[in-house]
């Protein structure tokens, strides 16, 4: 992002930029020339590709990685519609759409702040879930109907949903923040409906898909897991957690994770690194079957654990920002894999 910054690509191009050529003696009748209207494509894509993944790293409560859409979404905006005019390569339409899907999530990380217990506005908090929704309902009906059936695009946009709907988890909630009992079930209903959309779509992409998965994938996979797990283990006086239970499948779902995850590694090539907890595969997989740990220890003790003293466990647990990855095979390259399906 401070790459970005100092080429300036974050914001449209201005006439004042020019005044840089005299510090830097890079005075000629090309650069004197009238100031473009827009960046090129290459660097409407490098911006929009950085928005995308600090964004998406966000989502799991990332301070490190601000994402500046409060100050100019516009120019973001503007930025997709460029990319969707004059589409140059396979992706270009497909990003547009993520970027705009997390322009959405930025406002519920704007309206519900992930850092600090309670919300920003004293509105009540069932009139600030509605405007969110229908921004999500818009975007879903707006989509071009060349990636109506995008994998990528449909996980991201239900772990958008999950997103919005895990506020009704909060143990700080109460009656005075305008959602009620009946309120507060139906959104947690609604988080576990999109729980349950998002895992229908990832385990419908073959197994080959997995390795080529990049770490944005892994996040919200993390943030889909680690919500529907505490939506299973959730006490309140008017949620059935045994019906939560049965209806998101979790154990299932831990478990067919793990199986996953652990075929993909055996068929790996043998290497030194091969359990080295920082490669993405076996980071994500040591933090699923703790996760496995952390519900089976709150079904036992019909509570929940993940905020017991001896055991702690937060979001950083499904964190994916430490891994190593391949910067030879490239973001692009796994998002064109899974674009076509």
């Amino acid at each position: 992002m401070a790459l970005i910054n100092t080429l300036h690509l974050d914001r449209e191009p201005s006439s004042l930029d020019h005044r840089k050529m005299f510090i830097e003696s890079d005075i000629s009748p090309n650069n004197l020339a009238q100031t473009p209207n827009h960046h090129s494509l290459p660097e409407v894509r490098s911006f929009l590709g950085s928005f995308y993944l600090n964004s998406v790293k966000g989502m799991m409560g990332s301070r490190s990685m601000e994402v500046f859409s409060s100050t100019n979404s516009s120019y973001v905006r503007d930025c997709c519609s460029l990319l969707e005019q004059i589409p140059e390569v396979q992706n270009d339409l497909l990003l547009a759409q993520l970027v705009r899907l997390q322009l959405i999530v930025e406002n519920i990380k704007r309206v519900f702040p992930r850092d600090r217990p309670k919300k920003d506005t004293t509105a009540p908090m069932g009139i600030i879930l509605k405007p969110l929704e229908l921004e999500l309902a818009r975007f879903k009906t707006a989509i071009p109907p060349e990636i109506t059936l995008s994998s990528v695009l449909l996980m991201h946009f239900h772990a958008a949903e999950v997103y919005l709907y895990e506020i009704g988890i909060l143990d700080t909630l109460d009656p005075a923040d305008g959602l009620d009992d009946t309120q507060r079930v139906e959104v947690l209903y609604r988080c576990v409906n999109a729980g349950r959309s998002y895992f229908d779509v990832y385990h419908s992409l073959p197994i080959s898909h997995f390795p080529y998965f990049p770490f944005n994938i892994w996040i919200q996979s993390g943030l889909v897991l680690l919500a529907s797990t505490k939506l299973a283990l959730f006490r309140h006086s008017a949620w059935n957690v045994v019906h939560a239970r049965s209806a998101l499948r979790i154990t299932d779902i831990i478990d067919r994770e793990i199986g996953l995850i652990e075929e993909v590694v055996g068929q790996r090539p043998h290497t030194e690194k091969q359990g080295d907890a920082k490669d993405i595969l076996n980071g994500f997989l040591l933090r699923v079957r703790k996760l496995k740990i952390a519900f089976d220890l709150g079904v036992a003790r019909d509570g929940d654990p993940l905020g017991h003293v001896d055991f702690a466990f937060d979001e950083q647990m499904l964190m994916t920002t430490s891994y190593q990855y391949d910067s030879a095979d490239p973001f692009w390259d796994a998002l064109g894999l899974l674009s076509g399906l």
